[in-house]
C-alpha cells in the first residue's frame, strides 16, 4: 500500500505530462499510477501544445524545458495566455540549471522548477501537495 496519500474527497484530478523522453513520462506515471489522477501525456512541445489545447481544465501541467517544437516555457505562456488556464500551477521538470532559464519562468505564476531526476517519493509528495491544494506554487526553485 503506497504511502501517499490520494486526492481529497477521491476527485479525479487531470494532469498533463509533455516531456520527450518516454522514460521519463513512464517514470512519472509510474510514481503516480493509483492516485485517483487522470493522466495525458504528448511526446513533444508540438503534440503539447495540442493537447494543452484540447484539455483546458486540467489540474497540473508537467512539462520538459527542452523538447522538440516548442520548449516548457513556451509551453507556460500558451497555458497563461487562455483565461482557463491562467491559475493552473505549471512543473517544470528538467535537467536544465540555467539560472537565465529560471529567471524567465519567474515571469509567470505558479511555477515549479522541479530538477531531474528527482526521487520518485518527493515528486509524487509535491504533486499531490499541489493537486490536492496544499502546497501553494509560487515562482520557486524546488532541488530534491
Amino acid at each position: 500500500m503506497s504511502k501517499h496519500k490520494t486526492n481529497k474527497n477521491n476527485e479525479v484530478k487531470k494532469i498533463l505530462i509533455i516531456d520527450d523522453s518516454n522514460e521519463v513520462r513512464n517514470s512519472i506515471k509510474e510514481a503516480l499510477n493509483g492516485k485517483n489522477l487522470l493522466l495525458k501525456e504528448a511526446i513533444d512541445g508540438e503534440s503539447g501544445q495540442k493537447l494543452i489545447l484540447e484539455n483546458q481544465d486540467a489540474n497540473l501541467f508537467i512539462i520538459d524545458y527542452h523538447m522538440p517544437g516548442y520548449n516548457g516555457l513556451e509551453l507556460t505562456k500558451l497555458i497563461r495566455e487562455h483565461p482557463k488556464m491562467k491559475e493552473t500551477p505549471v512543473i517544470i521538470y528538467t535537467t536544465e540549471t540555467s539560472s537565465e532559464m529560471r529567471s524567465k519562468a519567474r515571469k509567470f505564476k505558479k511555477v515549479l522548477w522541479l530538477l531531474k531526476p528527482m526521487h520518485a517519493d518527493s515528486f509524487t509528495e509535491t504533486v499531490m501537495n499541489i493537486v490536492n491544494g496544499e502546497r501553494k506554487v509560487r515562482n520557486q526553485k524546488f532541488a530534491a
